[in-house]
């Protein structure tokens, strides 16, 4: 958390604040409790920052069929991440950050955040019929170059509105 005398101040320091705060991930990779078989080896996932429908966020997991294999792109053990239907609740995500399905996907969540992939920011969103879930920032690159849409003055005024604490 910081806190700031002004935007000039505010703005001068965001570089800085955004390379200490959101450090990327050493990897891509973790791994889980076999979900069936507790005495069975961990599972080996992989995840992949990609687009959703609406151009933001999202982030799918991969493994491998083999126990101890390495993930394959193909083969799809969840998508982590749902899309945000509501413009509303869908224009307040900024670039990089994507609403977690902890319902369905509670254990890989944790490990995602636990390996530091995704971080926390405290926000929660409403998914359909689901109780609201936690808006994550995402560690990694966006898959196959891909790049995230962004309204550039909304992130603008986003960044600068709270500029006596910013996380």
């Amino acid at each position: 958390s910081a806190v700031y005398c002004n935007k000039e101040c505010q703005k001068h320091h965001r570089a800085r604040h955004k390379r200490e705060c959101w450090k990327k991930a050493d990897t891509d990779t973790f791994t889980i409790p076999h979900p069936q078989d507790g005495s069975k080896p961990p599972i080996k996932l992989k995840a992949y920052y990609q687009l959703d429908g609406y151009g933001k966020s999202g982030m799918s997991l991969t493994y491998s069929e083999k126990p101890g294999g390495e993930p394959k792109p193909y083969m799809i053990w969840c998508a982590a991440t749902n899309p945000v239907a509501d413009g509303v609740d869908r224009s307040s995500l900024r670039p990089g950050e994507a609403v977690f399905n902890t319902t369905k996907h509670g254990v890989e969540v944790e490990a995602l955040i636990r390996v530091g992939i995704i971080k926390d920011t405290g926000r929660k969103i409403k998914i359909g019929y689901y109780s609201p879930h936690p808006v994550c920032r995402i560690n990694l690159p966006v898959h196959d170059g891909e790049e995230e849409e962004e309204d550039s003055e909304e992130e603008e005024d986003s960044e600068e509105e709270d500029y006596d604490n910013v996380d």
